[in-house]
């Protein structure tokens, strides 16, 4: 059976998050640079819209009704623009989680690895699953292991 058809390598949503603090601190600073990111944008662009219906309405002589008219067209745009911007964040909060969990459950299975290690268990090999990152260092640390298996068996 390759990893892959190993039920113990599939992925399910309860496994998704192995290390909270550090996943859920990991993406909710990805989600807070990005809602900052985009509340400067938008506060800069009602901004600048504002000031251009300002000048339309002097440089046109428009009538208060129209320019009313017009920012409210603007207003009714901008909340359809947060309401997406809203969901634009929330999915990327659920890809944050998932991206962290592509390093940091490795790192879980690397640690717990070390351990057993560390208790003299040579003959443990270190399996992730192949879309996990750090396949490199998995490949390193089972290297590690087969040398220590072979200096302590002589």
């Amino acid at each position: 059976m390759s990893e892959t058809e190993n039920p113990a390598n599939r992925r399910s949503v309860k496994n998704i998050i192995v290390s909270p603090r550090q996943q859920l601190r990991y993406s909710f600073v990805l989600v807070i640079g990005s809602c900052v990111t985009l509340a400067l944008f938008v506060g800069v662009l009602i901004f600048q819209i504002n000031q251009t219906i300002t000048t339309l309405g002097v440089a046109y002589n428009l009538d208060a009704e129209v320019i009313e008219a017009i920012q409210n067209s603007l207003n009714s745009a901008l909340w359809m623009a947060m309401i997406l911007a809203a969901l634009s964040i929330l999915s990327s909060l659920a890809l944050s989680v998932r991206l962290s969990h592509k390093v940091y459950g490795p790192v879980v299975a690397i640690k717990r690895y070390l351990e057993t290690l560390m208790a003299g268990n040579y003959q443990a090999r270190l399996s992730l699953r192949q879309g996990d990152d750090l396949l490199d260092l998995r490949d390193a640390l089972n290297q590690l292991a087969e040398t220590l298996e072979k200096r302590h068996t002589r």
